[in-house]
């Protein structure tokens, strides 16, 4: 997975099939963020989020 990776709402728009559903929409997630016991396993709770998020936008 690439931590750096975004997108934009533009591309989400496109990538999802709306027109304008998502227009503005800009969604931040920490790929860092730790679970609650503060573990350093991997993949991290904020990983696991950022990537369904990048997931669900493309539909």
């Amino acid at each position: 997975m690439d931590h750096d990776s975004s997108f934009s709402a533009g591309t989400a728009d496109i990538s999802s099939g709306h027109d304008d559903a998502l227009a503005g929409v800009t969604i931040i997630v920490c790929a860092s963020c730790r679970n609650e016991t503060g573990s350093d396993a991997h993949p991290r709770a904020g990983e696991l989020l950022a990537e369904d998020t990048r997931r669900a936008a493309s539909g």
